[in-house]
């Protein structure tokens, strides 16, 4: 069986305020209208990272606009293309055993760091072993590292080394997986796998050493040339990088807030890629802005083991009770779409063809009066919360409807985002509002590893033996047609239980400015249309070449 760890608490901050802005997981087609202000310089990026602290440790990595960092830092053996395939980087060529076991890994030749040093196998080997020693701490190891053979001993301190990554010689890395999964490549493009100098930091004592930080080696298209903390960040391209040249001549990455006031006006001018608040319906129809379905979902959780949420009629009586697209669309707007849980978050267009579970308060109520709870006193019910002004609403709409139809008194309570992720990880909260983000684009990362009966993420201690069963038959299914069906049919399983309540599907929106190119928008992140971030150019703005 699979363990993993997600990023909980990056999934639970999707139900913040649309001010708390991210860079990544955004995906759209924008809108054009006037052109805004020019702005900037050819060869110069202006991003921005406004709701996190930088991390250049890849070990470390786990909200998304570290991601972003990191591939713009490092690289890895693979990476994921804009339309989620996995595709060569520092590995030119790969091979997969025929039990789909073991991957050899053919690493292309003259590979350098930043400081001229030679990249290998070697280096790669000891950058995932690192992210999985403990003394590291790295959250998110366990999540894409723990299907690699010895991965568990290692992260449990059982052992020093990892015994499925093998260093053949140079340029040949092997590594062995558990099982034969057919997302294991998928979790290899994560920044916990992406190579690091291990020459440099062997020598700085103790593997968790952060004394690197202020200076990283580069093994990606650019290089950290100057960083002021809570001001910003300055990259330059990295001369040795050998996939392809760094098109820019700079990256300069605020770190800074984005204003309460004047915020289009002051991104037009200063950015050239941002996130934006998806909340802010006076952003949707500016220039070059574009919306997406996120891949990610939100939704009403309820501890299965506790009170009355033990009984499967209860919770489908608290489900149907709900009429979702009209809460959904009164509480959160144009921000979110409502959503059944079956479909594709990606793919919901909040039509009714989307095959909602039925809002249905009739049979909502006659279930509710079969249940065993019905003449028992309930212990006093309450719905968490992340403290929000559109959060509030959508949960006091919640136990409005569940009074209105089942005569059902639940209170509502707020927590700081900290908080409540505290309490869902310690499975102290008996229901709760929170969601989840895709770590890859992958049914396994959000049927699997969050509902299989010991999955770590599996907060609410659902178990249903034939839930199990069926997507663990998935998980390593490789005819891709069988393994969606069995996907789908565990997912409709878990809404039939009731397991949890879909809600909708969170939408992000981007300022992306037209001189930028080669970047495609899709609900996992912002990815290179083609090649790496090297790639990505930002033109002469048009207004420029004229005045030439």
């Amino acid at each position: 069986m699979l363990h993993h760890i997600r990023r909980l608490l990056s999934a639970a901050l999707l139900l913040v305020s649309a001010f708390a802005v991210a860079f990544a997981r955004t995906g759209a087609h924008a809108a054009v209208h006037k052109s805004p202000s020019a702005g900037g310089r050819a060869g110069v990026l202006r991003l921005a990272m406004l709701d996190t602290l930088p991390k250049v440790d890849p070990a470390l990595v786990t909200d998304d606009e570290n991601v972003q960092l990191a591939n713009l830092l490092y690289v890895g053996l693979v990476r994921l293309d804009a339309s989620y395939r996995v595709v060569p980087a520092a590995a030119y060529k790969w091979t997969v055993s025929r039990d789909h076991k073991t991957y050899t890994f053919s690493l292309r030749k003259n590979l350098r760091f930043s400081n001229g040093h030679p990249l290998t196998a070697r280096d790669f080997a000891y950058a995932m072993s690192r992210s999985l020693n403990p003394a590291v701490k790295s959250s998110a190891a366990p999540t894409y590292l723990l299907d690699i053979r010895g991965a568990p001993a290692m992260l449990s301190g059982k052992t020093k080394k990892v015994s499925g990554i093998r260093v053949v010689d140079n340029h040949t890395l092997r590594i062995t997986a558990r099982w034969a999964v057919p997302y294991f490549l998928m979790e290899l493009t994560y920044p916990t796998a992406f190579a690091l100098d291990s020459r440099v930091l062997s020598k700085l004592g103790g593997i968790e050493s952060s004394a690197w930080y202020s200076n990283p080696v580069s093994s990606g298209p650019y290089r950290l040339k100057s960083w002021v903390t809570g001001s910003k960040m300055i990259l330059v391209p990295n001369k040795y990088y050998r996939l392809s040249h760094p098109a820019l001549k700079q990256i300069v990455i605020s770190l800074a807030p984005l204003p309460d006031k004047g915020l289009y006006q002051y991104v037009s001018q200063n950015l050239d890629v941002v996130a934006l608040p998806a909340g802010d319906r006076t952003l949707t129809h500016q220039s070059f802005i574009a919306q997406t379905n996120m891949l990610a979902g939100d939704g009403l959780y309820m501890k299965v083991g506790a009170k009355p949420f033990d009984s499967r009629k209860v919770r489908q009586a608290l489900d149907l009770s709900i009429d979702r697209k009209r809460i959904v669309a009164a509480t959160k707007g144009s921000s979110v779409t409502a959503w059944d849980g079956l479909t594709s978050p990606e793919q919901v267009k909040g039509s009714s063809e989307n095959g909602f579970i039925h809002f249905d308060p009739k049979r909502a109520e006659k279930l509710w009066d079969s249940s065993p709870y019905v003449k028992k006193k309930l212990p006093q019910l309450t719905l968490y919360y992340i403290d929000d002004p559109s959060n509030a609403k959508l949960a006091n709409a919640i136990v409005r409807s569940w009074h209105k139809y089942l005569k059902l008194s639940v209170t509502t309570q707020a927590l700081t985002p900290n908080t409540l992720v505290a309490d869902v990880q310690s499975n102290s909260l008996p229901l709760y509002l929170s969601g989840w983000s895709a770590d890859y684009p992958d049914q396994h990362d959000w049927v699997a590893l969050q509902w299989e009966s010991d999955a770590l993420n599996n907060n609410v201690q659902y178990h249903n033996p034939r839930f199990d069963r069926i997507v663990m038959t998935a998980d390593v299914t490789w005819d891709q047609t069988r393994r969606t069906h069995l996907y789908a049919e565990a997912q409709r399983l878990l809404l039939e239980d009731a397991a949890w309540i879909p809600l909708y599907v969170p939408h992000r929106l981007v300022f992306i400015r037209p001189t930028v190119t080669n970047l495609a928008l899709t609900g996992y992140g912002l990815i290179p249309k083609s090649g790496s971030w090297a790639d990505v150019h930002v033109q002469v703005p048009a207004a420029h070449r004229r005045a030439k």
